[in-house]
């Protein structure tokens, strides 16, 4: 389980600049998004050297370093991601609590893109962090609305596929389609739902 509480106040840790960023993060402009009470941000750091996602609901906030989100992946302790945009701030598993969904894009030489979810969790009153899955930059999830019903689904390439056959397929965009929902705390796979999707694509 990729599951990670966050508490209220999180020190800020030291980040290492990479020895080579093609595209600085001083390029980064923030972002924010509402629902409800529930305010979102994308803030840099005041040297640029991290972004973090600052969460404010109602009186209480939270934060989570992007840096560490991939840290956590990608296991080198320095920044290496140039991009990170709120993809979707949205009820995903229709609890009545908006989640919030990251899409985290590469260094120019690391075309490895992830997608990252926070969600509240009110027995904890605590947020935590779960792994959407990540792909080639181009083939990580995406959120779709495949019914119409207002829920949003993961869209995404079955990764899996390529790796346990040895990676003998290309390109990861050939891949099968995946499609992915949020409930109850967990990512699952309900492709088997959607039976035409699989057969067009």
């Amino acid at each position: 389980d990729a599951s990670l509480p966050s508490p209220e106040v999180v020190q800020e840790t030291p980040t290492v600049w990479p020895t080579s960023l093609p595209f600085p993060l001083s390029f980064f402009v923030p972002q924010t998004q509402k629902s409800g009470d529930i305010t979102v941000e994308l803030l840099p750091t005041s040297d640029y050297s991290d972004v973090y996602l600052h969460i404010a609901r109602g009186q209480q906030n939270f934060r989570f370093s992007v840096s560490a989100m991939q840290n956590r992946t990608d296991g080198e302790p320095h920044v290496w991601f140039t991009m990170v945009e709120i993809m979707a701030l949205s009820d995903l598993d229709l609890d009545g609590e908006p989640e919030i969904v990251l899409d985290i894009s590469p260094r120019a030489n690391r075309p490895y893109s992830s997608v990252v979810l926070a969600f509240w969790d009110a027995k904890s009153q605590a947020y935590y962090l779960k792994n959407v899955g990540g792909a080639r930059a181009g083939n990580a999830p995406r959120t779709v609305d495949i019914d119409g019903d207002n829920r949003l689904e993961f869209v995404a390439r079955n990764i899996v596929f390529n790796k346990e056959l040895g990676g003998v397929v290309p390109d990861e965009f050939y891949s099968p389609l995946q499609i992915l929902r949020f409930e109850e705390g967990q990512i699952i796979d309900v492709t088997f739902e959607y039976p035409e999707l699989v057969e067009e694509d």
